[in-house]
């Protein structure tokens, strides 16, 4: 029985050709095998790098936040200008409003009493002036606009000349100046009106105003001298 098994095996002997044949198939299909993994192991890698750079981007943006945060940087320069401008006016606008309450002095002999009050819900000052001679009342209004004050008089003689501050100093020191930039009711370019104005406040009971004007195309000065009335207790 061994013996007949054997002689059929070697009557049985592979085939050379088929042999190469079965060989060169498998090598032709490992390169396409490679092609396919390559691919796929790219694949892998590029949405490895898009998903590093993305969290590169979050993290770095996170970063610049806490770094903005922490050092106070305001986002836009312009309204930390804006800002700054403005608390300026408003503290200036404060030491004016210091002034509510009577004031009394005398221009060329004559006494001349001023009046101070809040008006419009404490966002404009009104001084009220009046000659002891005349039933007339010059009236100021002291208002804050951004980064500078207006003053505009009305004036007995019909015009109103708006003055606005062009720096902002300081009451107790140097004063307030406001500067013409505009007037109203003019009926000729000869008419007399105010060009500027400067107000001190000497200390807590006296002030100084000095006006400036133009009448027939010559320029002057007017200075008062005001002390507060105190009531009497």
């Amino acid at each position: 029985m061994d013996k007949l098994v054997e002689e059929n095996l070697a009557q049985e002997k592979p085939d050379a050709a088929f042999e190469k044949r079965m060989v060169a198939g498998f090598r032709t299909r490992i390169p396409e095998h490679t092609r396919s993994t390559g691919w796929l192991v790219g694949l892998m890698r590029l949405r490895a790098v898009q998903i590093t750079a993305v969290v590169a981007g979050l993290l770095g943006f996170q970063i610049g936040r806490m770094i903005t945060r922490g050092s106070g940087t305001a986002p836009s320069t312009s309204i930390q200008i804006e800002s700054r401008g403005t608390s300026i006016s408003a503290a200036a606008f404060k030491q004016l409003a210091s002034l509510v309450g009577e004031w009394q002095g005398v221009q060329d002999g004559v006494p001349v009493r001023v009046i101070y009050t809040l008006a419009a819900n404490g966002t404009a000052l009104m001084e009220q002036m009046q000659p002891a001679n005349s039933a007339e009342t010059m009236i100021t209004m002291f208002t804050v606009d951004g980064d500078q004050l207006i003053a505009t008089h009305y004036c007995s003689n019909g015009n109103q000349p708006q003055m606005v501050t062009n720096n902002i100093g300081n009451l107790e020191k140097d004063g307030v100046t406001f500067s013409l930039v505009r007037i109203t009711g003019m009926k000729t370019p000869d008419d007399w009106h105010n060009t500027g104005l400067t107000v001190t406040l000497d200390d807590k009971d006296h002030i100084t105003q000095r006006w400036t004007y133009l009448y027939k195309g010559k320029t002057g000065t007017t200075v008062m001298h005001y002390a507060r009335v105190r009531k009497s207790s």
